[in-house]
């Protein structure tokens, strides 16, 4: 497991590369749902992958392995690394798109 440093490290570019503006705090102890904001900690469990499905409509983006450059179709819900790494800077607009206003 990285150290809480590195992870702290790795968030920040991740945000920074998607042009994202993201705070967060780290607790110790599981704090349950604030009910005045979208709690999407659950969704990033596999076993709970309905919750981020049933948020967010999949947006298709250029994907190496998809069509048109084979003949497998666009897959959604890959990971953000895919995504990033496919459409660069304009990851951000697929984030946008993604997820409505709530």
């Amino acid at each position: 497991k990285p150290s809480s440093a590195a992870s702290d490290v790795y968030k920040r570019q991740v945000a920074q590369l998607a042009g994202l503006s993201i705070q967060w705090t780290e607790t110790t102890q599981f704090l349950p749902p604030d009910t005045s904001c979208l709690d999407l900690r659950i969704g990033i469990e596999t076993k709970h992958a309905g919750v981020i499905n049933s948020l967010c409509k999949p947006v298709p983006y250029t994907q190496v392995f998809a069509e048109p450059y084979s003949s497998k179709p666009f897959t959604p819900y890959l990971s953000m690394l895919d995504l990033l790494f496919n459409e660069g800077p304009l990851a951000r607009r697929v984030l946008r798109d993604m997820v409505p206003m709530v």
